[in-house]
């Protein structure tokens, strides 16, 4: 278990309501394990009842939502920089702009680095996630400077809370819609088939050729160019939903190619293949 705890990005930055320190666990269905922060079970039937009965946070979704909060944060450095009591010059607003954009950066890559040295604590309440900020280390990333008499963490909420969605526990945010992290090697292989299927497309367009002809000159076979070429023809918003991972839970790359799997019109695709908007 200490192996699993290391590995994940939050690790011992978490705490409840109650002030306890969620602790990494994991559950494995079939092949698949799935990571968990969760409170450390009491030893003792005496052991005192929590006052907030935390369930288990998808560790995924936690960690998503947080390093895109924080990365949200950089988009704006003169608003962050106000709210952590910094002092700004106007003259160095070009180069404060240009830092933010790099730590934006690697934030959204979850650099475990940046993100655990500008977070010093979570905490979960019952309708938000609050993320403590160390304010030394938003100084020194943005090359500015912090008067003595400030504190050295300040504090962001965030809109959030656990639902149940069927069997699974979900992060929901204040207008409703899932934090829905995406999947990173499902992600990059529907962007590879949604850019070969423009491609052949424009081919088939430009030259006139059959897909007979160009299949055998791109070595597959004409019926796999013909299921391809049809997601040239999907749903922009479904295009824009796969592009960055929010498709419906459990549809891939190789989903989209079953015969028959998504119809014609784009309002039966998006019915379809997107997220849902809220639970």
């Amino acid at each position: 278990m200490a192996r699993v705890a290391r590995a994940r990005l939050l690790h011992g930055l978490i705490t409840d309501e109650s002030g306890d320190v969620l602790v990494v666990s994991h559950a494995t269905k079939g092949k698949v394990r799935y990571h968990y922060y969760g409170r450390r079970p009491h030893d003792g039937a005496a052991s005192p009842q929590p006052p907030f009965p935390a369930p288990r946070l998808p560790a995924r979704e936690v960690e998503h939502a947080v390093c895109e909060e924080l990365a949200a944060l950089f988009a704006d450095p003169i608003e962050l920089a106000a709210r952590a009591g910094l002092a700004l010059d106007a003259g160095t607003l070009p180069q404060l702009e240009q830092r933010s954009a790099i730590v934006a950066g690697k934030l959204r890559e979850r650099d475990q680095t940046a993100v655990r040295a500008l977070l010093s604590g979570l905490r979960v309440m019952p309708d938000r996630f609050e993320l403590l900020l160390n304010r030394a280390a938003h100084v020194q990333v943005l090359a500015l400077h912090a008067p003595a008499e400030g504190e050295p963490v300040f504090t962001h909420s965030v809109a959030l809370r656990l639902t149940r969605t069927g069997r699974a526990m979900r992060l929901v945010q204040d207008n409703g819609e899932t934090v829905t992290p995406p999947q990173p090697a499902d992600t990059q292989a529907l962007v590879r088939l949604l850019a070969r299927a423009r491609q052949w497309w424009k081919l088939l367009r430009d030259t006139g050729l059959e897909i007979k002809v160009l299949a055998a000159r791109e070595g597959v076979t004409a019926s796999y160019m013909t299921r391809v070429v049809r997601l040239a023809f999907l749903s922009p918003k479904v295009v824009e939903a796969a592009m960055h991972g929010r498709l419906r839970t459990g549809i891939a790359a190789g989903d989209l190619l079953a015969p028959g799997f998504f119809p014609a019109e784009w309002a039966a695709q998006e019915r379809l293949l997107l997220a849902p908007a809220g639970v």
